[in-house]
């Protein structure tokens, strides 16, 4: 999706601090590289495309060239072992030992928005973004860029009150049409 944060692993590579992504011949900006992984962002110009090149070179030689599927938008959060990166407002992590509770409001982070409209100086989703937990609409506060870390999507809700379930419960993230994959959890109390 344009703007989606991307990850490429690679063989060894001598001098990551030579390499170069393309997509469609723009230049993707590589956010994190080192010897075996490279972490980039798709240019937000590939909106309205099928299909685009990727292209990884080193110092001008192509060591690697892909055909990638484009979509409006590819939500996802981002996650360990299928629990949410997520917080409260003052940083504290959302995890088995401290879990959210109902009317707390909480940001989770992710990726894949796709393109981003600007409205009162913050970039916000362009395509309709709602999100259920355990199948329960949250009250959504904000979705849109996180400030000042270039993909990643930020969204800030309020834990619905009438959520029935407890522990570790399933979080649903559509943006437009698209929605993010079905094993991402949050914890609730």
């Amino acid at each position: 999706a344009p703007g989606q944060i991307l990850t490429l692993s690679t063989p060894s590579l001598d001098r990551p601090d030579l390499l170069e992504i393309t997509i469609d011949n723009i230049a993707a900006p590589i956010l994190f590289a080192n010897r075996t992984q490279i972490n980039f962002q798709a240019p937000y110009s590939i909106s309205g495309r099928s299909r685009v090149q990727l292209e990884l070179r080193m110092g001008g030689a192509l060591l690697h060239r892909s055909s990638l599927e484009v979509a409006g938008a590819n939500p996802a959060f981002f996650e360990s072992s299928g629990l949410i990166v997520a917080t409260f407002p003052d940083g504290r992590l959302i995890t088995d030992a401290t879990p959210a509770r109902s009317g707390d409001t909480i940001i989770l982070y992710g990726t894949g928005e796709g393109l981003l409209r600007e409205a009162n100086g913050l970039q916000l989703t362009f395509l309709p973004t709602s999100v259920d937990i355990a199948g329960v609409p949250a009250d959504l506060l904000y979705a849109g860029a996180a400030p000042g870390f270039p993909g990643l999507l930020q969204i800030n809700l309020r834990v619905p009150p009438n959520i029935r379930l407890r522990g570790r419960v399933p979080v649903t993230l559509r943006i437009g049409a698209f929605r993010n994959p079905t094993n991402q959890f949050l914890v609730i109390e």
